[in-house]
């Protein structure tokens, strides 16, 4: 993890969020996006630190989201989250407190609860898998077969967030500061040796997110909010449609997106729905497109209800979110 040449150079990304498009627009780096899935105005914050081989970030979001996409594919991302309103769900694997996530550059898959906390690391993968297979055969045996789940034991959380943190506000409080080599590599080592050691430590337990119950769970709920969204504008599918088409019955599909999303599939759907328009009303797909073609589009017919629901859930108008874009 030590080896690199040249000069060190720092990009910091420090930003505030009143909508969850802000949080992409942020995170250029990344091929992200979000839908909002609880109700009401949005806040968030991004802390990022962008170093040779070494990634740290912060982000903070006061309403239950879904992230989606995927980060450098030659790196391995590890994060933990923490919310007073419940687990997060990776890949549709609850993760608390103290278990981290752990992806190696594919598919992200991130639902986050209300008032949501998160840190991670991202840094080579071949480097950090190599080291692990060096020094603890038996952990790395299990971290490379995808995406995981890792439970922690408390301590090791705890001294993770606390040198995460550390790091974060170091290099955030002087952002004109390119710290030279053996500063990075001092950071570098310190992350490394600590996430070894934690994944490897006493009482810490992988999951694979990856096993075949889970992963056949995941692949129905996608391919539904495939199927809706296929389906618009011309005919929003019935709940009996959908079980139909995807060859599932109703409890089977409920018992799905609950285990993998944490919420009926009706709401999700609809909130899926509500968040597309809500992208279109920001980021119109066509010249003088109109508040009633964006919800006709994604299958509101009743403006009034339409308006109603999106402003409980965005904190705005329509109207608004499409005339700031006039401005």
């Amino acid at each position: 993890m030590s080896s690199m040449s040249g000069a060190s150079a720092t990009a910091i990304t420090i930003g505030q969020a009143t909508d969850i498009a802000d949080m992409v627009a942020m995170q250029p780096q990344w091929r992200l996006n979000y839908q909002q899935l609880s109700a009401g105005g949005y806040q968030g914050r991004i802390a990022h630190a962008a170093l040779p081989g070494l990634h740290i970030t912060q982000e903070t979001s006061s309403k239950a989201i879904r992230q989606q996409g995927s980060l450098f594919k030659e790196d391995i991302g590890l994060a933990l989250a923490y919310s007073p309103g419940g687990p997060c769900r990776f890949h549709g694997q609850k993760a608390g407190s103290d278990v981290v996530m752990v992806g190696l550059g594919q598919e992200l898959d991130l639902t986050m609860p209300d008032d949501c906390h998160l840190l991670a690391t991202l840094m080579p993968r071949a480097s950090f898998l190599g080291l692990m297979a060096q020094w603890h055969p038996g952990a790395a045996e299990q971290s490379l077969s995808g995406p995981m789940t890792w439970r922690l034991a408390p301590e090791k959380a705890g001294h993770l967030r606390r040198l995460m943190q550390g790091l974060l506000q170091l290099l955030t409080e002087h952002p004109g500061w390119n710290p030279d080599h053996a500063a990075v590599r001092q950071m570098q080592d310190a992350l490394v040796l600590a996430w070894q050691d934690a994944l490897a430590g006493h009482g810490a337990a992988a999951q694979n997110v990856a096993a075949p119950g889970l992963a056949h769970r995941r692949e129905l709920v996608e391919r539904a909010c495939r199927h809706v969204r296929g389906s618009l504008p011309d005919q929003l599918p019935t709940m009996l449609e959908l079980c139909k088409v995807l060859g599932a019955s109703p409890r089977k599909l409920e018992y799905c997106f609950r285990d993998v999303l944490g919420m009926p599939p009706a709401r999700y759907l609809r909130l899926m729905r509500l968040n597309c328009a809500h992208h279109d009303l920001a980021h119109p797909p066509g010249a003088g497109m109109t508040v009633q073609e964006v919800a006709s589009r994604w299958g509101f017919w009743h403006m009034g209800a339409f308006a109603g629901d999106y402003k409980r859930m965005f904190g705005r108008s329509p109207s608004r979110t499409l005339g700031a874009v006039a401005r």
